[in-house]
């Protein structure tokens, strides 16, 4: 299993995460706090997120904690959403993000927990390529 996110508009970064053993809900979670904290070290000030992951946007909205095992990673979510200025979220189908698919395959690939992309890797530059009529 792995996790991933992409800063876009132009590409700014994108990461993939080696997530040994999670269930895809914790594994959504460990994506959006991996975003997050990119956003935050690069002093984004508003940030639109997409997410395919209809119950995590639910659970972000939810003022009210869960105690169970996801608990954690959700208020670690949202203690980040709180130190960027401004924050919208939305839900996607995952067919609409094509660059994250793309970075999720990569991360059981990985020899590395976690790794940073200045520039985006081959499979996600041939997704951004216009499309030739």
């Amino acid at each position: 299993m792995s996790t991933n996110g992409s800063l876009r508009f132009e590409w700014l970064k994108g990461y993939a995460r080696n997530v040994r053993f999670s269930i895809s809900v914790a594994a959504e979670l460990w994506a959006l706090r991996d975003s997050l904290r990119l956003c935050i070290a690069l002093k984004l000030l508003a940030v639109i997120i997409e997410l395919d992951a209809k119950l995590i946007v639910d659970l972000l909205q939810n003022p009210n904690g869960y105690r169970n095992c996801i608990d954690a990673l959700v208020s670690d979510c949202k203690t980040e959403l709180g130190n960027i200025p401004k924050v919208q979220i939305n839900h996607c189908y995952r067919e609409a993000n094509k660059c994250a698919d793309a970075l999720a395959k990569r991360g059981p690939l990985l020899s590395q927990d976690f790794v940073i992309f200045l520039d985006p890797p081959a499979e996600v530059s041939l997704l951004s390529l216009p499309k030739k009529s």
